[in-house]
């Protein structure tokens, strides 16, 4: 009886992927109740795929930098406007997730850590920016790639005194 060698088939399986390691910051609106209405279909599958019922995503259209080049482990600081958009706040660090590239837009999703503790008026951070010394001022409709040394600034900015 004649042996033969188990050879492993030539694809894996397993998906090979690269993890983001960069900071974003972004700013966001919330949807129009028509467009979040059709995107609730997209966001019950990822919260099945990702065994986690407090996701929540971020649906851009357009081209932009943080569209094209942001990767599930990056995470990212947002500037939320309030639908009345009189409002805005600035969001402590999320990870992204799951990303989703459709024809019409980006899907990113991420864990929702939203409430009071975790965000401060933008106003507040306004005021504040001078004496973090950041390397680059953040505006209103940021949407940029964050230095290490910003994020340390920005970070302490949450934590419990």
């Amino acid at each position: 009886m004649e042996e033969r060698s188990f050879k492993p088939p030539i694809e894996t399986k397993v998906r090979n992927k690269t993890f983001g390691n960069s900071t974003w910051i972004i700013s966001l609106s919330e949807l129009s109740d028509k467009i979040a209405e059709k995107e609730e279909e997209f966001v019950e599958k990822a919260k099945k795929h990702l065994q986690n019922e407090n996701v929540t995503y971020i649906r851009m259209t357009g081209e932009s930098k943080f569209c094209d080049t942001a990767k599930e482990g990056d995470q990212f600081f947002h500037i939320w406007a309030e639908k009345d958009k009189k409002r805005k706040y600035f969001h402590s660090l999320n990870t992204i997730l799951l990303v989703e590239k459709d024809v019409e837009c980006t899907r990113l999703y991420y864990d929702d850590n939203r409430t009071d503790e975790n965000r401060i008026p933008f106003s507040k951070l306004e005021k504040t920016q001078k004496k973090l010394n950041l390397d680059k001022k953040i505006c209103k409709l940021s949407m940029r790639k964050v230095t290490d040394n910003d994020v340390q600034k920005l970070k302490a900015l949450f934590q419990k005194k």
